[in-house]
């Protein structure tokens, strides 16, 4: 790291003085040693993006390098949030890569409230119990998985009248 600014410094809880220069950057991030996405951005691995955003988060190409959101527990803030990453690379006149810039941006609050209205819409409104239409994702899905795994699927259905 080159630049390391004080936003940086709380949101991550490491400071400018352990940041910049460090080799081991990964440490901000993760408790075990793998490549950040400045990392696979700058080594030019982006068939590897997938594998840290396969579960609870997504990543997309841009024109300006890649951007990321995940969950994390971070282990010197010692809880989990959820990051908006931006790795961009940036090319000299020659086309030479001669750095890359790294945003990172809390989104914890915007993406814990949009997992509670997705449980509320999944939800019937007046009973609570699921609604039609989180019924009919969970069937598919269901579906898909007895297909997939060659295992049979039971389904037991009971009427609820309602008041």
């Amino acid at each position: 790291m080159l630049i390391w600014n004080k936003a940086c410094d709380r949101l991550i809880a490491v400071s400018a003085n352990e940041g910049v220069g460090a080799a081991d950057g990964w440490r901000a991030f993760y408790s075990e040693r793998r490549s950040c996405l400045a990392d696979l951005v700058l080594g030019r691995r982006l068939n590897e993006i997938g594998d840290p955003y396969a579960s609870g988060g997504n990543w997309a190409l841009s024109d300006f390098g890649v951007s990321a959101e995940n969950w994390r527990i971070m282990p010197k803030v010692g809880r989990r949030l959820c990051l908006a990453i931006d790795a961009g690379p940036i090319y000299g006149i020659s086309g030479r890569l001669i750095a890359m810039v790294g945003t990172l941006r809390d989104i914890t609050v915007q993406k814990q409230a949009q997992i509670d209205l997705e449980a509320l819409a999944a939800r019937d409104g007046l009973m609570g119990p699921a609604n039609g239409q989180s019924f009919d994702t969970r069937l598919t899905e269901q579906v898909k998985r007895a297909a997939r795994d060659q295992s049979p699927l039971s389904l037991a259905m009971t009427r609820m009248e309602r008041l």
